[in-house]
């Protein structure tokens, strides 16, 4: 019998999925808990998703997808080389703080060995890394940072907005103040800038 699926449905179960995974963690959630958040039943879930590996999959995606449309707008804003990246860690910080089930969802996910998004997670990285280094280039030439390996750079940026930003939001309840931007592009622009 083939079931009709509702529009929004898989959306419904895989916001709901998102919000228990990052309360209680993937290992300790039964599937019944997702579709109870959902207000669906059990066998709904599961005319979406094969099983909770594949919940946890598509849930990670979506939910990555969601954050990584923030940091490519950022990464497109048409502003000089410092305040770029200033507007780039404030526009982190902001969704890390607006939609923190989300980012702690996806950070705690992160490293799990998804393998069946392995290669489109490998591809959103090498994407993101191709647009910063287009951007270290730029601010190279327009004599904003001193001559660096632009790989190198770019990797510390995004280890910066990727990798610190979002555990100075989710484990210490005093961080990110609002000089913290400030402070984290300073320690940057050392890093990289003209003497």
């Amino acid at each position: 019998m083939n079931k009709t699926k509702e529009p929004g449905k898989k959306d419904r179960i895989l916001q709901a999925a998102i919000k228990v995974f990052s309360r209680k963690g993937f290992h300790q959630v039964k599937v019944e808990e997702v579709a109870e958040e959902a207000g669906v039943g059990k066998g709904t879930v599961y005319d979406y998703f094969d099983n909770k590996d594949h919940l946890l999959q598509e849930a990670f995606r979506v939910s990555l997808e969601q954050y990584l449309e923030v940091f490519d707008r950022s990464l497109e804003a048409p502003l000089p080389f410092w305040q770029r990246i200033k507007e780039i860690i404030n526009l982190h910080f902001a969704f890390l703080h607006n939609h923190e089930e989300m980012s702690y969802f996806v950070m705690e996910s992160y490293n799990r060995p998804l393998e069946e998004i392995r290669e489109w997670l490998m591809e959103m990285r090498k994407e993101r890394l191709e647009v910063v280094q287009r951007i270290m280039k730029k601010g190279i030439q327009e004599g904003e940072i001193r001559e660096v390996d632009v790989e190198v750079a770019s990797r510390m940026f995004l280890g910066l907005v990727f990798a610190v930003c979002p555990t100075m939001v989710m484990f210490d309840e005093n961080l990110p103040r609002e000089d913290t931007t400030d402070k984290l592009v300073d320690l940057f622009r050392r890093g990289l800038g003209k003497g």
